[in-house]
């Protein structure tokens, strides 16, 4: 491809711009054309170290953005939810936990790690309580 009115340097420098682009947008159809086996709703049941039962339900949404709801934490009827924002990707995934609704703890660690065929996430949650370190730990199964 001639470029008339450009200097050679840049129809050099404009070449690799278009074979840049091309690239990106190679690299997101195949990014996006690969399936997150996670992806869906999640639901369990988890507890904490001072014996406090709740219920959680997850959804991994096909962008990789992931929100948690809480309901009967801390000894009532109290329900919170968030956004799980991504630390790192893998079998097992670490994410930073953000309260956005309710008065739940916020700032948490949660992890999350497939166990057997896909079917159930182990959901381990660890973050502070009163100044004193606090953890959860639940089962989630797949949901329809």
């Amino acid at each position: 491809m001639t470029i008339p009115w450009a200097a050679a340097g840049q129809r050099a420098a404009l070449r690799a711009f278009v074979l840049a682009l091309g690239l990106v947008a190679a690299h997101e159809a195949t990014a996006q054309s690969v399936a997150d086996p996670l992806e869906g709703r999640w639901a369990g049941h988890g507890s904490d170290t001072r014996g406090d039962e709740f219920d959680i339900e997850l959804r991994i949404f096909a962008d990789g953005s992931t929100s948690v709801a809480y309901e009967g934490v801390f000894e009532g009827p109290y329900q919170c939810a968030g956004l799980l924002l991504p630390m790192t990707t893998g079998r097992r995934r670490f994410y930073r936990e953000v309260i956005t609704e309710g008065t739940c703890i916020d700032g948490a660690t949660v992890t999350l790690g497939p166990l057997a065929d896909h079917t159930q996430l182990s959901f381990d949650w660890l973050g502070t309580w009163e100044e004193s370190g606090l953890s959860a730990h639940g089962t989630l199964t797949r949901r329809q």
